[in-house]
This record gives C-alpha cells, sequence and structure tokens, in this order.
C-alpha cells in the first residue's frame, strides 16, 4: 500500500522513493530497465547522491505509481496525511 508522503528534502525523497519500489517488489535494475533509465541513477537516487533533473524524478515517481504534488510549504505545515 503506497502511503502519501511530504517530502522536504532529497533525503526524504531517497527513502520515499526506495520504500515504494520495494513495496512493488522491483529492484533497480528492473525500475531503470523500464524507464530507460541506467541503473546508476536509479541508485543515486535512493542514495541521496547527485542531483537529479526534475524530469528524472519525475521518471522515477512514475516507475513506481507516483505523482509529484506541490504545495505551498505554509500550508504543508498544517496538512493532516492518513495514517500508514
Amino acid at each position: 500500500m503506497q502511503r502519501y508522503k511530504i517530502i522536504s528534502d532529497h533525503g526524504d525523497f531517497s527513502q520515499a522513493f526506495r520504500e515504494a519500489r520495494k513495496n512493488l517488489e522491483l529492484n533497480q535494475s528492473d525500475v531503470a530497465d523500464l524507464n530507460n533509465l541506467s541503473r546508476y541513477t536509479v541508485i543515486d537516487a535512493e542514495s541521496g547522491k547527485g542531483d537529479p533533473k526534475l524530469s528524472t524524478i519525475l521518471t522515477l515517481l512514475e516507475a513506481v505509481g507516483m505523482r509529484l504534488v506541490m504545495v505551498p510549504a505554509d500550508l504543508a505545515d498544517r496538512i493532516s496525511l492518513p495514517p500508514d
């Protein structure tokens, strides 16, 4: 089951992406191969290395069935997410 996440830094993204990939029982090579990405791109995204382009982040999220939603920072602090 996918959970809602508020991502405020690269570490949050890395953790959420890795968790979503594992929940789908995909390995890093699967994600890379299915989305025309280098396996090292997936590894770097999960380890917090590098600074991926927005297009790469969107591709990675699509690979695990997620979307990017932007909200104003002051609103994000007040959002109540559903429990796990």
